[in-house]
């Protein structure tokens, strides 16, 4: 009895070892898949940033002086569970901008959770297409609450992302009516905002967008940490 018990245990230990060699194995293939993304994600977008900055500087303009004379069609794309590495690398970029800890399998589940239960919120990539060519500026996130405040579903933006070099081109100021239809349509009453309390230039465009700034509150965070089930219980 002694001796099945202790090969038991044994069999088990190893067991725990393939896991946890496997776990070690299957992280490290996510980090070179990843990093493949990355690549393939930006080479779209820095071979068009080549043409268009050789052409602008052949033609003696300035890049904002170029622009103006195009025209872009600005749209909300939402993401499916294949093209969700490519929304987290937008998210990752967010985070490394705001300069904000970044947590990367909890934001990859909480992207997944986000996609696969439509009642959570909604997420959308920013597409521009300039001359036949559809490229990806930024994301945004809507996540829903509720409130009897405002009679029933409400939406907090929790991220408005644009690259950099997609800035002050009027993105924004266009998919501002975008963001509205597609929440009136989810049943939303009412739609709030986090602005850094010193970034007046966002600030401004969201009061010019019918975003009242609510003076009198202030709004504070609790982070709640998620008990582990035991596993006794779990199974």
């Amino acid at each position: 009895m002694h001796g099945n018990l202790q090969s038991f245990l044994r069999r088990i230990s190893a067991t725990e070892r393939k896991i946890q060699l496997f776990n070690q194995t299957q992280t490290k293939l996510q980090k070179i898949e990843h990093f493949w993304l990355f690549v393939v994600f930006n080479y779209e977008h820095v071979t068009h940033r080549l043409r268009i900055n050789i052409q602008y500087h052949q033609n003696g303009f300035d890049e904002k002086t170029y622009n103006k004379g195009r025209t872009m069609n600005i749209s909300l794309v939402a993401p499916s569970l294949s093209s969700t590495d490519m929304l987290l690398k937008l998210v990752e970029e967010l985070f490394e901008y705001e300069v904000l800890p970044q947590k990367a399998e909890q934001t990859s589940q909480a992207i997944h959770q986000l996609i696969s239960n439509p009642e959570l919120g909604q997420a959308w990539f920013i597409e521009v297409e300039q001359e036949g060519e559809k490229l990806i500026a930024g994301h945004i996130i809507v996540s829903y609450s509720f409130s009897l405040e405002y009679g029933g579903r409400i939406g907090l933006i929790d991220q408005f992302y644009l690259k950099p070099e997609w800035r002050q081109q009027g993105i924004g100021t266009a998919l501002i009516p975008q963001i509205e239809q597609h929440v009136t349509e989810a049943g939303v009453h009412a739609l709030s905002l986090e602005v850094n309390i010193g970034n007046a230039g966002a600030r401004s465009f969201y009061e010019k967008h019918g975003f009242v700034p609510r003076r009198q509150f202030c709004m504070m965070t609790k982070v709640i940490k998620q008990q582990e089930m035991p596993l006794n219980i779990a199974s």
